[in-house]
């Protein structure tokens, strides 16, 4: 575990235990149940994180593809669309 997710984690126990103690006696239960949606949130987290870095990689990926194979048409024609012509 991260630093801040530990940080994150143990601010949300105390928010958790300062509402029950206004409630009333703390369940062990609920502090439980707590501790596992505050995992839940992190894993989720993490898992779009991750998503959203391969995607970029790939697009990072698509892009330099693409600009390799517009770098090989100017060399081998190297006329092709360095002017436009235009009629009005």
């Amino acid at each position: 575990m991260y630093f801040f997710d530990i940080c994150y984690k143990m601010i949300y126990i105390i928010k958790c235990v300062a509402k029950r103690r206004k409630e009333g006696p703390m369940d062990i239960a609920a502090l439980s149940m707590s501790l596992a949606q505050a995992n839940l949130q992190t894993s989720v987290g993490y898992a779009m994180m991750d998503k959203t870095l391969n995607l970029q990689s790939q697009e990072g990926a698509s892009l330099t593809k693409m600009i390799d194979a517009a770098a090989m048409e100017r060399s081998v024609n190297p006329s092709v669309g360095s002017t436009l012509d235009i009629s009005i």
